[in-house]
């Protein structure tokens, strides 16, 4: 999943005052660079990096004489002005490099170690603050040049801003202005687990920060959360900002319930929308880039057994503009939690379905399941074997020949990932009950939290009981297997750990026979002997 972050759009900018390989006759001076958009309460700073100068001949050349750019680039091992220029040139599609090559710059120029060394050197040129109800800000007298605006704006905290943002090279010949955009709203949302049984809790955590919000009067902040119909909401919301629960934030007069007010909706399709609506939400104004963070927990229901992927997701309704009462929306971030479904089949070594076979199924914990008799969807656990629930492979279908065929099926849901043990407990009539269990794990593979693959992985305790059950996915993609477990005839399998009574009968008369057939070949030569 995302980091949270507050997008500054162009809070941190190098500007080039100039059209690079022109020739002029006159250097441009008295430039101003126009910063406009939401600049409410920003405080601006301009650095320059390069000087544009011409020669006698009336052509233009680069400098970096009495600038903090030439012992900037020295540190990082760039000694040319040539080196350093091409430097940032490659840098113009990358708006991540630039971003941190701005605040390198910017943690060098401040930074009181270098004081000494930049003694003499120009690097901050001016620094601007805008009020509440600004709508621009404006940089005068500049001649050509690379600039660096920064945005230096501080938290109530009197620390940086936490927001990085981009960084962009411009090509500017006249005054020019450039627009910084209302700073967007990033939502995360996390879960506990990547599946669950039916009925279990799942915990939920959503986490974003409280925005900028100079210049307004009143702030909608509403977080839309929709659970799929296979989760029911459990009444136990809390929200915290920093870490502090949003009801002690408050004045003593106030309440939980005036901090916000939850708002739940059931929808069309079965799913529920969760409206967490936060009232006077403006009083955060002076904790900007606070964290917020959102928990509860929703129990898998029965439906999530048939839905499988019980998709959730989150996004967040704020104010974008001061002016009007207009709103935007963030990002929607979607979390995962799956519940799968196994068909089992019986077969005998002629890859034909059996019916009448019995099972109980036993969970990692020692526990044994309990599922719906008609739907096959898990209830829960018990502690005692007598009281699981019974599994009979069961279900016919007609033939071409219009005779019966039995299917052999079983079809439970509702279960979670891990490992699991099958045992046959009653054989079909005419087979034996095998002297193993039929141990396995259901294994998924995640991407980023979606479900691209999934095995059954048959864990057999013997060589006698390999290859007695297999499974796979009935789609890619999808949390449901097809999984075969066989049987032998009576017979062919025997029901104790020995091996078997009818091996001790066939040797015990082949013993006997071979004990006959000598005492008459010895008294035949006996008798041949005496005459």
């Amino acid at each position: 999943m995302k980091q949270i972050k507050i997008i500054l759009m162009l809070s941190i900018m190098l500007i080039l005052i100039c059209t690079l390989g022109m020739v002029k006759t006159y250097a441009l001076s008295n430039l101003e660079i126009t910063v406009s958009g939401d600049v409410a309460g920003r405080t601006l700073s301009l650095y320059k990096l390069f000087n544009l100068e011409k020669d006698e001949e009336n052509n233009y050349y680069y400098t970096w004489d009495g600038l903090a750019s030439e012992e900037f680039f020295a540190k990082k091992g760039i000694t040319t002005l040539f080196s350093a220029i091409e430097y940032i040139k490659g840098m113009e599609n990358d708006s991540t490099s630039l971003t941190n090559l701005a605040e390198e710059y910017y943690e060098f120029c401040t930074n009181s170690q270098n004081q000494v060394l930049l003694e003499g050197k120009l690097a901050r040129i001016s620094e601007k603050t805008a009020g509440d109800q600004a709508q621009k800000i404006v940089f005068g007298g500049l001649s050509e040049g690379y600039y660096l605006i920064y945005d230096e704006t501080k938290d109530i905290e009197n620390t940086k801003t936490k927001a990085r943002s981009a960084a962009m090279i411009s090509s500017l010949t006249k005054n020019e202005e450039v627009k910084i955009k209302t700073d967007a709203i990033d939502v995360e949302k996390e879960v506990d687990v990547t599946s669950a049984n039916v009925g279990e809790d799942v915990k939920f955590t959503i986490t974003t920060s409280v925005p900028r919000m100079i210049g307004y009067d009143k702030y909608v902040f509403n977080v839309i959360d929709i659970l799929s119909k296979g989760m029911d909401l459990n009444n136990d919301i809390i929200v915290k900002i920093d870490g502090e629960e949003y009801s002690k934030i408050l004045s003593e007069n106030e309440t939980e319930k005036d901090a916000y007010k939850v708002i739940t909706t059931k929808m069309q399709d079965e799913s529920t929308e969760v409206k967490i609506e936060f009232n006077d939400f403006i009083k955060l104004k002076n904790k900007a880039g606070s964290k917020i963070e959102i928990t509860y927990s929703a129990k898998l229901n029965s439906k999530a057994a048939i839905e499988k992927d019980n998709n959730n997701q989150v996004k967040i309704i704020y104010s974008n503009n001061p002016k009007t009462d207009g709103t935007g929306e963030s990002n929607t971030d979607v979390v995962h939690v799956y519940s799968f479904k196994l068909n089992l089949t019986k077969k005998n070594s002629k890859d034909q379905a059996l019916n009448g076979a019995k099972f109980i199924l036993k969970l990692e914990d020692g526990k044994y399941a309990k599922f719906n008799e008609e739907t096959g969807i898990f209830t829960g656990t018990v502690t005692n074997e007598n009281e699981a629930t019974i599994l009979t492979s069961s279900g016919t279908i007609l033939n071409d020949d219009e005779e019966e065929i039995e299917l052999g099926e079983i079809e439970i849901s509702g279960l979670k990932e891990g490992k699991y043990i099958l045992k046959e407990i009653e054989a079909p009539d005419g087979y034996s009950k095998p002297n193993f269990e039929f141990p396995f794990r259901i294994v998924p593979n995640l991407n980023n939290g979606i479900l691209e693959g999934a095995s059954i992985e048959y864990l057999p305790t013997t060589n006698a009981a390999k290859g007695y059950l297999s499974g796979n996915q009935t789609e890619k993609g999808s949390a449901e297997f097809n999984i075969e477990i066989l049987n032998a005839q009576k017979g062919l399998l025997p029901s104790t750990g020995g091996i078997g009574a009818k091996i001790f009968t066939v040797i015990g008369i082949s013993l006997m026979l071979i004990v006959v057939s000598s005492y008459i070949i010895a008294r035949r030569k006996k008798l041949q002997n005496q005459q």
